[in-house]
């Protein structure tokens, strides 16, 4: 999943990492995110993504089951 982009089949909340203080925001259906690192927090698998050249945090649970894979990076890399 880290390093592959996906099209969102609908609107998705997000956090915000670049801001301070961070605020919540809706990336909108369409937008094509790409993600940059999985974690957890509290219990609950995340991922940090870029979109629109900002880094965002949302569910690693809300891109999979919104999301659709455009770019494989291993496909892209040939590993």
């Amino acid at each position: 999943m880290v390093g592959n982009s996906y099209r969102l089949r609908r609107a998705t909340c997000a956090v915000t990492e670049d801001a301070n203080p961070q605020h919540i925001l809706t990336i909108p259906y369409a937008a094509v995110v790409t993600v940059l690192k999985r974690y957890s927090n509290n219990g609950h698998d995340m991922l940090t993504v870029e979109w629109s050249h900002a880094h965002c945090s949302m569910f690693a649970v809300d891109l999979e089951e919104r999301g659709e894979l455009v770019t494989d990076r291993a496909m892209v890399t040939g590993a």
